[in-house]
């Protein structure tokens, strides 16, 4: 019985600990997927009012929050396209956002 109790506890834990690696690994995810959507927001508010290169704002909001900028392309002239990379415990992700208007 107490080897069975002990089988129940070690499976148990090792749920428990790729339960929170998952969790981990998506909250990153969202993280990251929110930051590149204001990243090109931004972007497209600067292209929109000219005042502001797009891709430079792009890199402020993405700088300090442990995500880096991989690209930033202005598709048209009124619509930038963000890419960023962040990694995760299995490895470098990506996350992408597009923002501008269309007519």
């Amino acid at each position: 019985m107490t080897k069975v109790m002990a089988a129940v506890v070690v499976v148990g834990l090792m749920l428990t600990g790729t339960l929170a690696l998952v969790s981990a690994n998506v909250s990153r995810a969202v993280h990251a997927q929110g930051v590149a959507d204001i990243a090109a927001l931004a972007a497209a508010t600067a292209t929109l009012s000219g005042r502001h290169d797009p891709c430079d704002l792009a890199l402020q909001v993405v700088e300090g929050r442990g995500i880096r900028l991989s690209t930033c392309t202005p598709s048209d002239p009124n619509q930038v396209r963000v890419v960023v990379e962040f990694d995760t415990h299995v490895g470098t992700r990506t996350a992408a956002a597009r923002a501008g208007i269309e007519w």
